[in-house]
């Protein structure tokens, strides 16, 4: 079977869920990835996610941030830190994943399938534009 083009694929369509109203901005995480919300979308309405473009994001300022580097949404910002999952992976086989190596301090506290202070997170995009430790906002190409 032959592939039929359907769509540009920028945006989606989005059936809200939830129990409150999605704002225009709003982050909506995805299964695998995130989408941010072009329009308010009130509670069991449909409305369009932008799935593709740059957007300056929330990020965590526990660590610089490099151009290209590969960033996950955590529910509330954008971190270099993948899930839980995978940091203990990484903790207890000590492999590189995408940039990074899993510094000492997290390896530490690697316990099991927990990691202190890390939750889990789903990709998000890559870093534009270096994001300092004292940034409180990221530039972020998603899609």
């Amino acid at each position: 079977m032959k592939a039929i083009y359907s769509q540009e694929g920028k945006t989606i369509d989005y059936t809200n869920t939830t129990e409150k109203v999605i704002e225009r901005g709003e982050v909506v995480t995805l299964a695998g990835a995130i989408g941010v919300a072009f329009d308010d979308i009130l509670v069991g309405d449909w409305g369009a996610l932008s799935i593709a473009g740059v957007y300056e994001m929330p990020a965590e300022n526990t660590a610089p941030l490099a151009v290209g580097q590969k960033v996950y949404w955590n529910g509330t910002a954008v971190t270099g830190v993948a899930s839980v999952a995978e940091v203990v992976a990484e903790a207890e086989n000590k492999k590189v994943t995408g940039t990074e190596v899993v510094a000492e301090a997290e390896i530490k506290k690697a316990t099991g399938t927990q990691v202190v202070g890390v939750v889990a997170s789903v990709p998000c995009g890559m870093v534009i534009k270096p994001k300092e430790l004292s940034d409180i906002t990221a530039y972020v190409k998603i899609g």
